[in-house]
């Protein structure tokens, strides 16, 4: 058994309206049917016989059959061009329907029931649109209103796309596209150009509190997500929830509690960050650019980039133009690795064994430091120079053995030698220094010039030093070697030696004077007792021994 119903008989109807209202003599129209055969979809080819009445049962027809050959039908649908002259007076009419196969001599089957189609006025029905299709439109054909109404598409009885029409136009022509959730809302008489492309909830129909999406400026819009609002001239907020973009071309991307209020402003995502300097960035969490509320300047911290990690606090600008990160697990430039105690690591880009320079300047000049790190083939070394406009200069030398020079004076401001750990409770094995006089007096002091002079290590002109071969027999512990293998000389322990040298010299010259006075000593002794034979008191003054001899010839 076949039978058949309209699936757009509104359509139908507003087809015919509209063109018998033009006052057209025969009516054209596109009119789509539903064949089932035997209780499914009809598929395949067949004649069919359409006649017009205008009533449901009996009259006689308004038109003699009109035969259609050979009807595609897929999937039980067709589509059946009509051309009414008949009806131009009636508010409706009933079209019989027979069917049979495609070339099929038995004749065709009447189906038991009319099917009803409505004329209505042209102002209120639109024309016809077919589901798969339409050609040969003319400018004059579309879909939509041409009053202030609003186009509505819905999904289960629920708004699902409305177009909105403007007003008065600030800005331009484009009308508000809203999509989403039936509270989704463009917020403002003169918007123009604001699209809200999905999301948002009416929270009476929801358990949890949910929100609507908003857009209130010209060219702006919502992506997605809820409770969102972008209120800024061609701002946006792509999705996320409880975002705002309130500044002119300002951009949330979207995360959770973010704000853009200034121009320009951007918050790519995170939570609760905020992009209040104009042309500012904020992104991570709590990472705040302050707004003109907070600086008291209209700008707020222009220019201004913040990026926060994710530690429960707030981190937030002090000037306009900063850069500022907080990465309190550590911050790497061209290197995804950091060691655990390490705060910052600064890579080069390459793998090809070249410097990582950090340079350090001025804003008034091109003077500046300069920290090189040198690859080696062991231990990396390192230079700073200083650079006065025209040239880098070296002044501070790590090399890879771990030595450590400069090219001019080292000075401490508070005098004196450079420490080293001399506690006795960090000491083992601590014994006195023998022969240290004999050993300094062994050195022998020179003086020099070098052969290529270096400025970081060997400086030009006359010197004064040791020999580093004449050196090593005698305190091997004092000689070391640099990078290109040349022998150095490092007086450790000059200080202990020099002090036991003239603690020895002392006691040599203390032993010699002691000798010294007991021979004075002796000598005096023996005056005394020659003065005694002579006849003299001590105190007497002694007389010349030839006087003594004269007194005796007498």
């Amino acid at each position: 058994m076949r039978t058949l119903n309209t699936l757009t008989r509104t359509f139908v109807a507003a087809a015919l309206a509209a063109v018998l209202a033009s006052g057209t003599e025969a009516a054209e129209f596109v009119w789509r049917g539903q064949l089932a055969d035997s209780g499914q979809p009809a598929e395949g080819s067949y004649d069919l016989s359409v006649t017009v009445h205008a009533e449901e049962t009996g009259d006689a027809p308004l038109s003699e059959p009109i035969e259609f050959d050979a009807v595609t039908v897929t999937d039980g649908e067709f589509a059946l061009p009509l051309a009414l002259d008949q009806a131009a007076d009636l508010d409706q009419v009933w079209l019989e329907i027979a069917v049979r196969d495609a070339g099929d001599p038995a004749g065709f089957e009447t189906l038991n029931k009319r099917e009803r189609v409505e004329l209505q006025p042209a102002a209120v029905c639109p024309a016809s649109w077919e589901t798969r299709g339409n050609a040969g439109l003319g400018a004059s054909n579309f879909l939509g209103t041409t009053d202030e109404t609003a186009v509505q598409i819905r999904a289960g009885n629920r708004n699902a796309l409305r177009i909105l029409p403007i007003i008065a136009p600030a800005w331009g022509d484009a009308p508000n596209l809203v999509l989403g959730s039936r509270a989704n809302a463009v917020v403002g008489t003169f918007v123009s150009g604001a699209t809200i492309s999905g999301g948002g909830c009416d929270k009476a129909d929801q358990v949890t509190p949910c929100g609507a999406n908003e857009v209130g400026g010209d060219f702006a819009s919502v992506g997605g997500g809820r409770d969102n609002s972008a209120y800024g001239a061609s701002s946006r907020v792509g999705g996320g929830e409880f975002n705002y973009a309130g500044g002119g071309a300002s951009t949330v991307g979207g995360g959770e509690g973010n704000s853009a209020p200034a121009r320009l402003a951007t918050v790519p995502g995170g939570q609760e960050n905020q992009a209040g300097g104009e042309g500012s960035f904020a992104a991570g969490r709590f990472a705040i650019v302050r707004d003109a509320g907070a600086t008291g300047d209209s700008d707020g911290d222009e220019g201004t980039f913040v990026w926060s990690d994710w530690t429960l606090e707030t981190f937030t600008s002090s000037g306009p133009n900063q850069f500022l990160i907080r990465a309190n697990g550590g911050m790497a430039v061209n290197s995804a690795s950091i060691p655990s105690p390490i705060d910052m690591v600064l890579a080069n880009r390459s793998t090809a064994g070249s410097n990582v320079d950090l340079y350090l300047r001025t804003r008034a000049h091109a003077r500046g430091i300069n920290i090189a790190m040198i690859p080696t083939t062991g231990a990396a070394a390192m230079r700073i120079a200083q650079y006065d406009g025209v040239s880098f200069v070296d002044r501070i030398f790590l090399e890879p053995n771990g030595d450590f020079s400069v090219t001019a004076a080292a000075f401490k401001p508070g005098g004196g030698s450079w420490s080293s750990s001399s506690d006795a409770r960090l000491k083992k094995s601590v014994g006195g220094l023998d022969g240290a006089l004999d050993r300094m007096l062994a050195l022998e002091g020179v003086s020099f010039e070098y052969a290529d002079p270096d400025p970081a290590v060997r400086p030009a002109g006359r010197l004064m030093g040791f020999v580093a071969q004449q050196v090593q027999p005698l305190f091997p512990s004092w000689i070391g070697q640099d990078s290109e293998g040349y022998l150095t000389v490092g007086t450790q322990g000059f200080e202990a030696l020099t002090v036991e040298a003239v603690r020895e010299l002392r006691a040599e010259k203390d032993g010699e004077i002691a000798e010294l006075r007991a021979q004075l000593e002796s000598l005096r002794a023996q005056q005394q007792r020659l003065l005694a034979r002579l006849g003299m008191e001590g105190g007497d003054e002694p007389r010349p021994l030839l006087s003594a001899a004269a007194e005796r010839s007498r």
